[in-house]
C-alpha cells in the first residue's frame, strides 16, 4: 500500500465523483453561489452563461454591469429547475476595454467558509484536524 498525501486523497475523491470542473454538474433544486473577481478600467458588461457542451442551449444567463474599480467581487445566486450534466461556463464581454479576472467560483450556496460540505466531511472522515492553506 502506498502512502498518499492529503491533496492526493482529495483529488482522488473528487475525480471519482467527476467533481473536477467549475460546473461539471448542477443538481435540480439546489441553490448555487457564483462568484467572479474582476477589475476593469472602463464600463463594461459581462455575460455569465451556463450552456450545454455545444453552446446551443442556454440554461442560465446573467449580465453583470461593471464599473471601473480596483479588484471587485461580484456574487449572485442561481438555481436550475433540472439536473444538468456536462455543462459549460461561458463568459463573454460587451464593450471596449480590458477585463482582468481573478477567481471564478461556483459552489452550493450552503458552503462552509468557501468550501463544499462534501469536502469538509471527507476531511473529517480522514481525521484531519487542521489545514493551513498557503498564503
Amino acid at each position: 500500500m502506498r502512502d498518499l498525501n492529503l491533496f492526493q486523497l482529495l483529488y482522488s475523491y473528487l475525480e471519482e465523483r467527476r467533481i473536477n470542473g467549475i460546473c461539471e454538474n448542477l443538481k435540480k433544486d439546489t441553490e448555487y453561489e457564483f462568484r467572479i473577481v474582476t477589475r476593469v478600467v472602463e464600463d463594461i458588461d459581462i455575460d455569465i452563461s451556463f450552456t450545454n457542451r455545444y453552446g446551443d442551449i442556454t440554461y442560465y444567463k446573467n449580465t453583470l454591469k461593471l464599473n471601473p474599480s480596483e479588484w471587485h467581487t461580484n456574487t449572485f445566486n442561481l438555481s436550475i429547475n433540472q439536473t444538468l450534466e456536462d455543462i459549460d461556463l461561458k463568459i463573454s464581454f460587451k464593450g471596449k476595454g480590458f477585463v482582468s479576472l481573478g477567481a471564478v467560483s461556483l459552489m452550493p450556496a450552503d458552503n462552509f467558509y468557501g468550501m463544499r460540505k462534501d469536502v469538509i466531511k471527507l476531511l473529517k472522515d480522514m481525521g484531519v484536524k487542521m489545514i493551513r492553506w498557503p498564503g
